[in-house]
């Protein structure tokens, strides 16, 4: 061989033998041949010391099909250099590491062919049927589950590491025993998952029903119609629980609630009647609520100048006495001195307002009102410009010295042109580069004035090369994040639309004319907290439908043929946008929009995943409209997004809610590949090195928010609120 090979045209020929099987057939036939294997050998021979992983794949690859002369002095060679005893030492260590990495690179299929429920009854069997698909599946599943890596499997220096070589070393031992443990571990695991989301579910749903059933008490309503609300109270809190009848009494909760209502019931039922005379003085006089609350409920009108009617707000308290509870929250933001967390809380309140269904009620649409403008008023505080007071307009007619442009009148003799110009910019380069006009005006070309303006703007005195460099690599950054937010976009919108067709859609026979009639969920109205909303939104979605048909989009038109304006949801959601696909989940009822997130996420409340997409649309257009991700610091740019306790893990209390970082870390949890997570954070690692090996100036946590762990924090958290359906 001619050819002198360097360390990457070697990994060049072993990721074409892992590619394809004619290419590791070619890598064989080299080996093979005495004439051309030497180099070979010694690159094999090199990575044992230098790169075990890579020495690992490739002799795990290669070597039950090697020749017999060629195989022998090759194992002699590496147990004399290496810590293997002998050949069987080496022969294992080979057969185990092929069949791990061939578990975790059909991951998602093992994890898939079988359920725990048949692993269980397998292994108690007799005999060792389906060992091998029940070893696939119970390392796959420990690999996904306790988020290892191949660099646990390789050093074993904890437990991970240790438990994935013990389950292959089971397999090939054929001890059922250490499988059946292994199985019995995740089967107790999911057993205490299972019990943790149904005492989650109890406790919320007993919270809400202990609230209710203290508003019903304690309201100003006739003791018959409270008996009856008491009554039907009982039928639909017992009917959402998720437990059988002969279960309530292991629940304190439920056993308190009952205790309580029979005792309200016994109360009530045991009081006489009032019976009042037919005279104006004996007439009942109508029920107030708590002056307290009356009184903050005028003080928040009274602090923000607004009309009410004070007969309407004590009719709607005295129905809805939880309300009080929006303008107690309300009172305690007002204390807030922190700008971010304000503004998450009233994101919250917001929020909590909407899924009250009572957001059109005078009592709360102002409060809703009031709430959505402070955030607004804050956002854009954060960019203020200075205010150029105009002159009060003093009446001019045209003449020859005076001409109108719009509503303005200006000089004609005083015209003169106003080109860009670059050297406004080039003061704020570094002093040694001011010179580099020619570079800094192709820069200019490539992104923009505006944008290079604003970089500069961020970063005074900076470099030319330091700027070139900053440039790239946000081009870089915005491609990487771009293909995770279409990762989420996709897969929202598929799995939303598969969701509520499967669950509402019908097909009917036309009565008089026996033609097919299609009833579509996402049509109906009844399954929207706002009617009025989901009304304009399908008036909106059919004259967006009229305008693809417009433009000859041949799917809408050919399906509109069939359907009219009922198009199937799918087709429906590809001509809407993400922000309007996201509007649309928030506007379905709770109940439903709580069943979709169990079944494609993972312990996720409506709110707050509600405000992660939204907040992921805003960094993707931020993205897509070529907007800089290097120092966001303004709230205009990014939000803080807005994340309830329940969803919360210590990661959220460590990061900024309006950093760059916490976006990528809401991103990653979101993702629903795991390995296009990964190779996100793999790629991001790799531009950010590079970037710094250029420029020497990059500060991860100055720059774009990420802290000195931000890789050990996404690895944990990569699709951790995802849920893998079959």
């Amino acid at each position: 061989m001619n050819k002198q090979w360097d360390n990457q045209d070697f990994r060049k020929v072993f990721q074409f033998a892992n590619d394809e099987k004619k290419h590791k057939k070619m890598l064989i036939e080299s080996l093979n041949h005495h004439e051309q294997n030497e180099l070979i050998l010694e690159r094999i021979k090199a990575s044992l010391n230098d790169d075990y992983p890579t020495f690992l794949d490739m002799m795990s690859r290669v070597y039950k099909e090697l020749d017999e002369d060629v195989k022998r002095p090759l194992f002699e060679w590496v147990i004399e250099h290496s810590d293997f005893e002998n050949e069987a030492a080496l022969l294992q260590e080979l057969q185990y590491y092929r069949f791990f990495i061939e578990t975790i690179q059909n991951q998602k299929e093992y994890l898939h062919i079988i359920t725990l429920q048949q692993v269980i009854e397998n292994l108690s069997q007799a005999g060792l049927q389906d060992l091998e698909t029940i070893t696939h599946y119970l390392l796959a599943r420990y690999y996904f589950e306790k988020k290892a890596n191949k660099n646990d499997y390789l050093e074993r220096s904890h437990e991970k590491g240790e438990v994935l070589y013990q389950i292959i070393d089971a397999y090939f031992q054929h001890n059922k025993d250490y499988l059946i443990v292994v199985a019995q571990a995740f089967f107790k695991e999911e057993q205490l998952l299972q019990q943790d989301l149904i005492n989650k579910k109890i406790e919320k749903i007993m919270h809400k029903a202990t609230k209710k059933l203290d508003d019903i008490y304690y309201c100003q309503l006739p003791q018959e119609t409270k008996i009856t609300q008491l009554e039907e109270l009982k039928v639909k809190v017992l009917h959402k629980l998720p437990i059988e009848s002969n279960e309530f009494e292991q629940y304190p909760l439920i056993h308190r609630f009952l205790q309580t209502l029979q005792q309200y019931l016994e109360y009530l039922t045991q009081l006489q009647p009032i019976e009042y005379n037919e005279t104006i003085d004996s007439l009942p006089t109508q029920p107030m609520p708590d002056e307290q609350q009356l009184q903050l409920i005028e003080a928040f009108y009274h602090q923000h100048h607004l009309y009410y009617k004070k007969s309407q707000i004590i009719e709607e308290l005295l129905e809805n006495p939880f309300v009080i509870q929006f303008y107690q929250f309300y009172n305690q933001i007002d204390e807030l001195t922190d700008c971010e967390e304000m503004i998450k809380k009233l994101e919250e309140l917001i929020l909590d307002i909407r899924e009250s269904g009572l957001k059109n009620k005078e009592i709360l649409r102002r409060l809703l009102s009031v709430a959505q403008k402070e955030v607004e008023d804050f956002i854009q505080s954060e960019e203020k410009e200075e205010i150029v007071e105009e002159p009060l307009p003093i009446p001019i007619q045209n003449t020859d010295e005076v001409m109108k442009i719009g509503k303005f009148y200006v000089l004609k003799e005083s015209v003169e042109d106003n080109p860009v110009n670059i050297q406004k910019i080039v003061q704020l380069l570094a002093k040694e580069d001011q010179k580099e006009i020619a570079w800094l005006k192709s820069l200019v070309y490539q992104i923009g004035y505006d944008k290079v303006h604003a970089y500069l703007l961020k970063s005074p005195a900076m470099s030319i090369d330091n700027l070139q460099t900053i440039i790239q690599l946000d081009r870089s950054l915005r491609f990487e994040y771009q293909r995770i937010l279409e990762d989420i976009e996709m897969y929202f919108r598929s799995s939303f639309t598969y969701f509520l067709s499967n669950k509402y859609d019908q097909k009917y026979l036309m009565a008089s004319t026996y033609q097919p009639f299609y009833k579509r969920g996402y049509l109906m109205g009844n399954l929207f907290e706002d009617k009025q909303e989901h009304y304009d939104q399908v008036k909106l979605l059919r004259n967006r439908i009229d305008d693809e048909i417009k433009n000859n989009n041949l799917q809408i038109v050919e399906e509109y043929r069939r359907y009219k304006y009922a198009l199937p949801f799918s087709t429906a959601a590809g001509i809407m946008t993400f922000g309007w696909m996201i509007n649309v989940f928030e506007n379905l009822n709770y109940y439903d929009k709580a069943e979709y997130l169990r079944c494609y996420f993972e312990r996720l409340t409506p709110q707050t995943f509600w405000h992660w997409m939204m907040s992921l649309n805003n960094l993707r257009n931020h993205c897509a409209h070529y907007q800089s991700l290097y120092r966001l610091s303004s709230l205009k740019e990014l939000r803080p997004i807005m994340t309830k306790d329940v969803d919360s893990n210590g990661y959220d209390d460590d990061f900024k809610h309006s950093s760059l970082f916490y976006y990528t870390l809401i991103m990653i949890r979101l993702s629903p590949n795991v390995f296009n997570a990964e190779d996100f954070i793999d790629s991001v690692g790799i531009l950010l090195r590079k970037a710094g090996r250029e420029s020497g100036l990059v500060d991860l946590l100055k720059d774009y928010s990420f802290p000195k762990n931000w890789r050990y924090v996404l690895e944990n958290e990569k699709s951790s609120k995802i849920h893998l359906v079959d």
